[in-house]
């Protein structure tokens, strides 16, 4: 053995080249000196190895802080991974919610255009239809005036039946002039509260 090693150096290499003859050896001495039940009780105690591969509690401390450091390193990296598949989940739903969000701006601006499309087609025909109930009126007008003339004429030696007839010929014309602005009233009010729906 080298002078340099240490009792407890010494010690595991001699329990390293421990054979089974020496144990049998062993075993047989002390069956002589002690009798073969003190000397089966004595070997049972000891060890089945060598004294270097029966491990102390130190051994045992530096194998838990190992095994500790091991675990921490592996749920380090566990942590690791998990965070990063959290943040590409997270990207993954960012791009489809703005995606969403495109294809939804995307409707609602061609749902504004058809709407938009269909005020003016309404506005177009609500115009068509006034300018053909003004073109009435003022045909109704034209004949009230022709026949108020015509009668005017025939009747020019009667003031009462003139003004019968007058008074008659106005309150008609009201009531239809009357009716024009309040079908127009309801078109207008129809279209402004359809863009205050849009808006």
């Amino acid at each position: 053995m080298p002078y340099s090693m240490t009792p407890s150096q010494r010690r595991k290499a001699e329990a390293v080249s421990i054979t089974t003859d020496d144990r049998y050896s062993l075993h047989e001495r002390l069956n002589e000196v002690l009798g073969r039940k003190e000397a089966a009780t004595l070997m049972d105690h000891l060890p089945p190895v060598g004294w270097a591969d029966v491990a102390t509690k130190r051994d045992l401390d530096t194998q838990t802080e190992l095994l500790e450091t091991r675990m921490r390193a592996e749920l380090a990296k566990s942590e690791q991974h998990i965070r990063g598949d959290l943040a590409k989940m997270e990207q993954g739903i960012r791009g489809d919610m703005a995606n969403m969000e495109k294809a939804i701006r995307g409707d609602m601006a061609k749902m504004e255009q058809g709407i938009r499309g269909d005020m003016a087609n309404m506005e177009q025909g609500i115009r068509g239809d006034m300018a053909k109930i003004e073109q009435g009126i003022r045909s109704d007008m034209t004949d009230l005036e022709t026949g108020l003339r015509g009668d005017v004429d025939t009747l020019s030696g009667s003031v009462a039946d003139l003004r019968v007839a007058l008074e008659k010929g106005l309150a008609q014309l009201q009531h239809r002039m009357f009716t024009a602005f309040v079908a127009m009233a309801v078109a207008l009010f129809a279209a402004v509260g359809l863009l205050t729906t849009i808006g």
